[in-house]
């Protein structure tokens, strides 16, 4: 089993620099939140072994291929591909580089916050406002595509976050809610592509599917592909309401490791409640 993790610095967290690569955040912990599980599932015949681009978690365990849950006990390999400052084109771009030809069995991909900052910082006027994220829908879209025709059976789109602490961050609320809104009709707009791939009954789009209820995963689905589109922010803000903001983040862009910690759980249960469907 095969997990990527896309995005930009809340996915990065200095993988380069840990001895795992996979840094010190939510990406490290969904790696060991997923090894208690398999600890805790088949505790005699665990090992780990690391390698320079990613976390492999391996036992020797009887499960169904594919069935990622179960899967867990086989072979669970983790890539953090997380870089610092990416936008959308630069995600893009660097899985075309270095996994476009690797089959993944999920991708999980957290970006748009740049797209915010660029927006908010640059002073650009309405047609480049405009140009800038057209190129981030088209990049995002092209993603998803090839991902899909990669034969990903699974992509996760985490929705951009912000905090209104500190307080200049209040006025950039308007422009994340507008590249959230970029990134919802982006996810919608791949299903006409997706749907020409069908030889069968084609998509399916659950009720709710553009909703902001986290208690459902939001999903697209085409014989090939699901995509699930998770709202982060109602969790993260729930957090800060029981722990407070400095638990949370640590200048309301960056998470700091309880909020890390949210994110991971959230990942890990959308994982299990992904699978559970498919299996029922």
């Amino acid at each position: 089993m095969k997990l990527l993790f896309l995005g930009a610095s809340n996915t990065d967290c200095g993988h380069c620099f840990s001895e795992d690569n996979l840094g010190y955040g939510y990406v490290k912990m969904v790696h060991d939140l997923l090894l208690q599980k398999a600890q805790k599932d088949c505790p005699s015949e665990m090992s780990l072994s690391t390698s320079d681009s990613s976390v492999q978690i391996k036992a020797d365990h009887s499960g169904t291929p594919g069935n990622l849950p179960k899967g867990i006990c086989t072979s669970t390999v983790i890539i953090n591909g997380g870089t610092d400052g990416f936008t959308f084109p630069r995600i893009l771009r660097k899985w075309e580089q270095s996994w476009k030809r690797t089959a993944f069995d999920a991708v999980f991909i957290l970006g748009g916050i740049n797209e915010v900052g660029a927006l908010m910082d640059s002073g650009m006027d309405e047609t480049s406002h405009r140009v800038l994220l057209q190129r981030s829908a088209v990049a995002l879209s092209a993603l998803l595509s090839g991902l899909s025709a990669s034969g990903c059976p699974q992509i996760f789109v985490l929705e951009p976050f912000l905090f209104d602490t500190p307080q200049y961050l209040k006025s950039w609320m308007g422009t994340l809610e507008e590249v959230r809104g970029m990134i919802r009709q982006t996810v919608a707009s791949v299903l006409p592509a997706f749907f020409s791939l069908c030889t069968d009954s084609g998509f399916h789009v659950t009720p709710d599917h553009m909703s902001a209820d986290v208690s459902r995963i939001q999903t697209v689905q085409n014989s090939f592909c699901r995509i699930h589109l998770l709202p982060t922010q109602p969790l993260l803000d729930d957090a800060v309401q029981r722990s407070g903001i400095q638990e949370i983040t640590k200048d309301g862009i960056h998470l700091a490791h309880e909020g890390h910690y949210v994110l991971a759980e959230m990942i890990v249960k959308s994982i299990w409640s992904t699978y559970d469907i498919q299996q029922s």
